[in-house]
């Protein structure tokens, strides 16, 4: 029943016609992870980071209208702030301690500011 009620939701948002007209944008997306992926491609990588950056811009761009460029602009305020972002797995077992994100460690300070940044920019989009 609850399922029902949420696709119905969700169905006007992916109909063919409106999944048809992200083609493009797919693509050229795509092309763009290609081509970062063929310069590295005798590196070992963390696939996870580029996969992820790949889908932040299709998101931005599909659903918010916004470039985000993670993908291109490695070294950018976005690109760092996904990559800090997803180092949570590194602090799951840390959570089960009350006032966890005070704990003095470095590369949390960087996922609490990372998520910070992510924060932000929502608000900035939201806000535009």
């Amino acid at each position: 029943e609850e399922w029902k009620k949420r696709r119905k939701a969700l169905s006007p948002s992916f109909n063919n016609t409106k999944i048809l007209g992200f083609v493009d944008i797919f693509q050229k997306k795509s092309d763009i992870m290609a081509t970062i992926l063929d310069e590295v491609v005798d590196k070992e990588v963390d696939l996870r980071q580029y996969l992820s950056k790949l889908t932040l811009d299709i998101l931005g761009e599909t659903t918010l209208g916004v470039n985000l460029d993670s993908l291109k602009d490695s070294s950018g305020r976005i690109s760092k702030s996904v990559d800090g972002f997803l180092s949570i797995a590194n602090f799951i077992p840390l959570m089960i301690f009350p006032f966890w994100n005070h704990f003095p460690i470095p590369s949390l300070r960087n996922f609490l500011y990372s998520v910070n940044n992510l924060v932000n920019l929502c608000r900035s989009i939201v806000s535009n």
